[in-house]
């Protein structure tokens, strides 16, 4: 397999550089720029890449500068495409595998990165994990797409700086905060199955205050019976500048959806007529930032996450809630140009409650945790980071994880080798630890922490001037105390997994009206579990591929077109039920028509294929819609 991964790398590699060859366009310089293909900011008219910082290492800094794995999606993509799920944007990112599991608007919708198990991938909004402590799953539609900033996608184990369940990586987003003149407005759109979505929003600063607030409501019949979706959200970002080095700031999100569950076409309750699932998000976090001295920055934050959910499958309700507090104090020192130390500790106390016809059960646990990151960039064409964090839970083992990255640049090619090895955990969730769902759920109190190893080496070259940028990386992790049921359905710490592949990218500027990127991952998952072992992990394809381009025809238009191709995969651990391979069209459109008043339009899924991401739940087909902007 590492022999195929390998040839498969090469020719990729050998394709890309023949197309730098092939272009003999003048490009403008933007090789210390990440960014997603046909997702660059678009303003005033024109196609514009400005640099991107991440936070790999807990504060900002150029993207080429980090020797870990990283993609940023620009918070652009979400005024071009106006995705109904906030998953959307990710598909087509190098080595990120997205699975909608209804198939439909509203059901459960993952992510999986460098094809660890779903629950195995840390989703933050703004500091704070979406991932619930009951179960350990994050799902998007707990997330609508309101105030989104840049989207940051770090993969490989990150558990030094992040905790429990940076297995395979950490998804980041961040609410902005208000920027420029004060301006608001409204926007309506209208599409197949009664789908419509109706947003207002407001933003601006004014001396010390600053704000961006939005609201939307969404409402689809989706394509089956008693499926329907309906959901109301709002974001917000207040900001204060208590003087030139103070700044308080306070985010908060809330969501409320309602959606029908008819199960699956077939099998086991199958075609259900009046299932039901009611779910509400609470998020609250205030934050105050002192920044005294140019050398020392510190940041403390509070913060506040509830997710609940009511299953009605009549006469039966079942409910369950779960909640973190936390609070996290980061301080940031620069000692020299060339040295960034980072240090926080950080306290959170998860609750989870569950009740139903036969009582109400409630358990929580505390974790304790301490941070340390240091980066150091000597010369331009070298820099490391190492990293290192202690967590204390009072129900299971103390971890220790660290990590440690390189980037190496050759002045004369600007040929970047990256390279990074660290170790991760997830502690087991409440559910695992405690019978939350009633005494013969499998829970074990016995359960320890998950541990994963994981490196990977990439090598980066920029050509014409940095307008074209190739990447291709190995990667490997391997997962050990991997928590599976028993032949008594009794939750153990009894399997382990491998997964290793390639990923390829490529991102051309070909014109300044237009931009191309292309990505092909391939993954080999192999489970080590005694009853399947050699079996791939369930639901990860061996391939996936995408292709998009970003045309500005004209000024005030902006189009996109994006291909992504899932490869097979298979539904369940013991590789018996398959599912298909399938590609995706999407075509997106919008015109400025006035200062005041934009059109737009997409069409998703253009050839029509009803994929199956899960056994039996078919996804919506092609689906389509168009609105209208006001804004002052």
């Amino acid at each position: 397999m590492i022999a195929r991964l390998a040839h498969i790398s090469f020719v990729s590699s050998f394709f890309f550089a023949s197309l730098a060859h092939a272009q003999q366009t003048n490009m403008v310089d933007q090789s210390s720029v990440e960014i997603r293909n046909q997702k660059s900011e678009i303003r005033n008219g024109k196609l514009e890449v400005s640099e991107i910082v991440v936070s790999a290492t807990k504060f900002g800094e150029e993207s080429w500068k980090s020797g870990s794995s990283i993609s940023v999606v620009p918070e652009g993509i979400l005024r071009l495409e106006r995705p109904f799920q906030t998953i959307e944007p990710l598909r087509g990112e190098p080595g990120v595998t997205v699975n909608n599991g209804s198939g439909a608007l509203g059901g459960v919708s993952q992510v999986s990165i460098r094809g660890l198990p779903f629950s195995r991938t840390l989703v933050e909004v703004d500091g704070l994990r979406l991932n619930r402590p009951i179960d350990g799953i994050a799902n998007f539609p707990d997330l609508p797409p309101l105030l989104m900033g840049n989207i940051e996608l770090l993969r490989g184990p990150q558990s030094s700086l992040y905790g429990s369940e940076a297995e395979a990586g950490v998804v980041s987003f961040t609410t902005p905060r208000g920027q420029g003149d004060p301006t608001g407005g409204a926007s309506f759109e209208a599409g197949n199955f009664d789908t419509r979505r109706e947003r207002v929003f407001s933003s601006g600063k004014e001396e010390y205050f600053d704000w961006n607030i939005e609201g939307a409501r969404a409402d689809s019949d989706n394509k089956r019976t008693n499926n329907n979706f309906r959901q109301d959200a709002g974001a917000m970002h207040l900001g204060f500048d208590v003087s030139e080095t103070a700044r308080f700031d306070v985010v908060g999100r809330w969501t409320d959806f309602t959606v029908g569950a008819p199960n699956g076409i077939q099998g086991f309750g199958a075609n259900d007529p009046d299932d039901r699932l009611i779910r509400r998000m609470r998020l609250i976090s205030p934050s105050f930032t002192l920044a005294a001295f140019e050398e020392w920055e510190s940041k403390l934050t509070l913060g506040y996450i509830g997710v609940g959910q009511r299953f009605e499958t009549p006469p039966d309700v079942f409910a369950d809630h779960s909640e973190s507090w936390q609070l996290d104090w980061q301080n940031t020192f620069r000692p020299a140009e060339w040295n960034t130390l980072v240090a926080g500790v950080q306290g959170r106390f998860e609750r989870a409650t569950t009740s139903e016809s036969s009582g109400i059960a409630a358990f929580d646990r505390d974790t304790d945790s301490v941070y340390v990151s240091d980066s150091v960039r000597l010369a331009e064409w070298w820099g490391m980071t190492l990293s290192a964090r202690f967590d204390d839970n009072d129900q299971f083992h103390d971890a220790w994880t660290y990590r440690a990255s390189q980037v190496f640049k050759c002045p004369e090619t600007e040929t970047r080798l990256h390279m990074s090895f660290g170790t991760a955990f997830r502690a087991p969730t409440i559910s695992e630890l405690q019978p939350l769902f009633g005494p013969f759920s499998g829970a074990n109190p016995n359960l320890v922490p998950e541990t994963t190893e994981g490196y990977d080496v990439g090598v980066t070259q920029p050509l014409l001037g940095g307008a074209l940028e190739f990447d291709s990386t190995y990667f490997y992790n391997n997962i050990v105390n991997l928590i599976a049921a028993d032949s008594a359905f009794v939750l153990q710490n009894i399997s382990e997994a491998r997964t290793e592949g390639i990923e390829n990218s490529i991102k051309w500027k070909a014109l300044k009206e237009l931009q191309i990127r292309a990505s092909a991952t391939l993954t080999a998952t192999t489970s080590k579990d005694v009853r399947f072992s050699g079996n791939d992990l369930a639901r990860i394809p061996r391939e996936t591929a995408s292709v998009g381009v970003t045309w500005l025809p004209m000024e005030g238009v902006e189009s996109s077109l994006v291909w992504n191709f899932n490869g097979e995969a298979f539904d369940d651990a013991a590789n018996t039920q398959k599912l298909s391979a399938f590609n995706r069209l999407d075509l997106y459109a919008s015109y400025q028509t006035t200062p005041w008043m934009k059109i737009f339009a997409r069409c998703e899924n253009m050839l029509g294929y009803r994929d199956q991401q899960t056994a039996f739940f078919p996804g919506l087909g092609r689906t389509y819609a168009g609105g209208v902007e006001f804004k002052y």
